[in-house]
């Protein structure tokens, strides 16, 4: 492995798995891939650009309280 050029040597046998590797995956891949996964759940809703505000968790599900933020005017 490198890191930024040089040559880093990673000791993954401590890992808690049988697979002694790490999977690198770009954030935004790994979101898009979780969100398309997640389509196929009944109650799955995607909310882009939102702050969770509460939660709330109880034997017969869960839900999210959510703020978006006031639209931006575009700049000129």
């Amino acid at each position: 492995m490198e890191l930024q050029g040089q040559p880093v040597e990673v000791d993954l046998t401590r890992l808690p798995s049988p697979h002694q590797h790490i999977a690198l995956v770009p954030q935004r891949d790994l979101l898009e891939s979780l969100a398309t996964a997640a389509q196929t759940e009944r109650t799955f809703r995607l909310l882009r650009s939102s702050e969770v505000t509460g939660l709330l968790g109880g034997d017969d599900g869960s839900s999210v309280s959510t703020r978006r933020p006031a639209r931006v005017p575009a700049r000129r």
